[in-house]
């Protein structure tokens, strides 16, 4: 067969290659006659018809050059300034900055603040955090989407699914939420911590009864048989009252489930929507993330875009969020005669001078990290910010470990702090400086605990 020869057409391509000039003897011009007038050999004519050089040649030869360079560099800078990146978290909770390419079976491939290729064990890395410089979006609970956490930590964004119209549900007490990314989840009442439709907390911590938040600010305690699309069932006082309540005049729900801990070790996943979601295994391939042996779907794959955050779990380590365990406020939590109730997330915790708050640890817990920042917000004056003035203090148990000390030159704190077995709370201390508490807000953020096997 013979071999195939590529040609090009010169013409067709002659606009991108570089035009040279030619040869002086044949850069004549021709005057009105026809005949040709050589600019080396005509006197004074040569002033006036002398060739004049063509500036759009110089130009479109400086133009092929910036092209041409163009193509051979832009890629490799692209790459290297414009890939979002991701924050990677190892095992003594120290983090850098990567540009994440894949999660195999065994690594985590990566390009390093060098932009070097590396890998690095999945026995090492701890979590992922702030995947391609995404965040978690905060959730503000409605009656159109609502937000579900289990006793597990897992948290689904969405709503009660509507039964179809002359329907009737036979068993209240396993509900259907529909989740946007997931699609509709058949969850029992024993596995559920809370169900927020409106963006309300509880101040009183966790008690040992079913509390439900109504709309016009009352509060029912008792024991919840059932939750349906359109109203709940509860069981009150030593008579065993029955109460059904429209679901439209419900805020909030807090079942006195007790926290639990997976049976094995299971990464966490926390998608951009809020979603926080348990699962035996993750890869991450080409954009997509294949997520396999969750509760829900056995495998589920999720665009990469969708996901903010990766908690990796091992044998012998593993993170859960500060944010998941039972709390409670000790004191303050009020300046100038108005509440300020911490927030409380898997994400975040935020807090205003003067406030005491107490975490209960689990058990084997051996680190805490978090970054300490003010919290400043969009709406605080500039000059306001030169007023903040105020401390941390961290305890474990009665015991002061850290003490920080916060204002506009000193507004953030890295924490990584080693937590013995024993220890039963950790204990955070907002105290107002000289300047009073108005400025004075500190924000714990991806506040994380090291659990050791």
């Amino acid at each position: 067969m013979k071999p195939q020869t590529l040609e090009m057409n010169t013409d067709k391509h002659r606009r991108f290659l570089p035009s040279f000039p030619r040869r002086r003897e044949s850069c004549g011009m021709h005057n009105a006659a026809g005949k040709s007038v050589d600019s080396r050999l005509r006197g004074n004519d040569a002033r006036t018809l002398a060739p004049i050089r063509n500036p759009k040649s110089k130009i479109r030869n400086l133009l092929v050059v910036f092209i041409c360079g163009s193509l051979l560099f832009t890629p490799k800078v692209s790459a290297q300034t414009q890939q979002p990146l991701t924050l990677l978290v190892d095992d003594n909770l120290q983090y850098q900055s990567v540009g994440l390419e894949s999660i195999t079976e065994s690594a985590i491939g990566f390009f390093d603040s060098n932009w070097s290729y590396q890998q690095l064990s999945r026995q090492r890395v701890l979590q992922l955090r702030n995947i391609e410089a995404r965040h978690i979006e905060p959730v503000i609970p409605s009656q159109r989407l609502a937000l579900l956490t289990l006793t597990d930590g897992q948290q689904f964004v969405g709503r009660m699914q509507q039964l179809p119209e002359g329907a009737t549900q036979t068993d209240s007490s396993l509900i259907t939420w529909q989740s946007p990314i997931l699609g509709p989840l058949k969850i029992s009442l024993d596995r559920v911590k809370s169900i927020y439709l409106a963006p309300i907390d509880f101040r009183d911590g966790q008690q040992t009864d079913d509390r439900i938040q109504l709309a016009n600010g009352d509060q029912l305690k008792g024991f919840l048989l059932g939750v349906t699309d359109q109203e709940i069932e509860l069981e009150i006082g030593d008579q065993a009252t029955v109460a059904k309540l429209p679901l439209d005049q419900v805020h909030a729900i807090r079942l006195a489930n007790p926290v639990t801990t997976p049976d094995k070790p299971q990464h966490r996943l926390y998608l951009v929507d809020g979603t926080v979601l348990l699962c035996d295994d993750v890869l991450l391939s080409h954009q997509m993330l294949t997520v396999t042996g969750s509760h829900w779907h056995q495998i589920t794959r999720l665009p990469m875009r969708e996901v903010a955050r990766i908690d990796l779990a091992s044998r012998t380590q593993q993170l859960t969020a500060l944010g998941s365990q039972p709390h409670k406020l000790l004191a303050g939590a009020q300046a100038f005669g108005v509440d300020f109730p911490p927030t409380v997330n898997v994400s975040a915790v935020s807090m205003q001078a003067p406030t005491t708050l107490q975490f209960d640890l689990p058990s084997d817990v051996s680190r805490f990290a978090a970054d300490a920042v003010i919290d400043w917000r969009s709406t605080d004056p500039p000059r306001a910010r030169n007023w903040t003035d105020f401390s941390l203090t961290v305890k474990l148990d009665d015991k002061v470990v850290l003490e920080l000390a916060f204002n506009s030159k000193s507004p953030q704190h890295r924490i990584n702090l080693p937590i013995s077995h024993d220890s039963k709370q950790i204990t955070f201390q907002v105290t107002p400086g000289l300047n009073g508490p108005v400025m004075d807000r500190v924000k714990l953020v991806e506040p994380v605990l090291l659990i050791e096997r």
